[in-house]
């Protein structure tokens, strides 16, 4: 469903929320990232990947995790962190 927009507006580009969120991280001087409780794989690593991302740009990257990593995810880069 797309949002209504008033009469001679176009609607923002996509590109817009991305630069945004780009000018956030940059300006961060640290990042919290979570996740779900009882996380799947595609939670671990998307926590550990985008945690891996940001540290490559310099910015400094807390992963977190209420729950304890199981064993079948370990052996993933960071996992212990």
């Amino acid at each position: 469903v797309q949002p209504h927009q008033p009469a001679g507006r176009t609607p923002p580009s996509p590109i817009e929320p991305a630069t945004a969120t780009i000018d956030w991280i940059r300006r961060s001087q640290a990042i919290l990232l979570i996740t779900h409780l009882a996380p799947d794989s595609d939670a671990i690593g998307g926590l550990l990947g985008l945690a891996y991302a940001l540290r490559q740009i310099g910015t400094t990257v807390t992963p977190s995790c209420s729950d304890t990593i199981i064993s079948r995810f370990r052996h993933l880069p960071a996992s212990a962190h």
